[in-house]
């Protein structure tokens, strides 16, 4: 619902703020409707269906803990680290390349000679 209403006013609130300061009538319309908006969401017609929506929860018991998962808190971590740490290796690899071969690929230097300028 978020990313709906930013497509469709062209912009986060924050956005729409700096627009409407610079003279944007558009973004301070939006404005406008969004502190109304949320007005309304807190102290007037839409806050008993913020409060009803805000009561509902959902009991997940043990599975809402890391350490209730196969393995427990141990495992996982672990895995996280191993992640983190594979992904910096590629990253540190095609780092490297691009320092000790300075003709690998994306590094931005030619791969072939320059072509000869034409005598003037």
């Amino acid at each position: 619902m978020f990313g709906a209403g930013m497509v469709l006013t062209r912009g986060c609130i924050s956005r729409l703020t700096v627009l409407s300061g610079t003279g944007n009538l558009r973004a301070a319309l939006v404005v406008l409707v969004f502190a109304v908006t949320a007005h309304a969401t807190l102290k007037g017609v839409l806050a008993p269906l913020r409060t009803t929506l805000g009561a509902a929860t959902v009991n997940l018991g043990e599975a809402a803990s890391l350490g209730a998962l196969p393995g427990g808190a141990w495992l996982v971590s672990a895995l996280i680290v191993a992640g983190a740490l594979a992904l910096a290796a590629i990253a540190g690899g095609a780092l490297i390349a691009r320092a000790v071969l300075p003709g690998a690929a994306g590094s931005g230097a030619p791969t072939t000679r320059p072509l000869p300028q034409p005598a003037e």
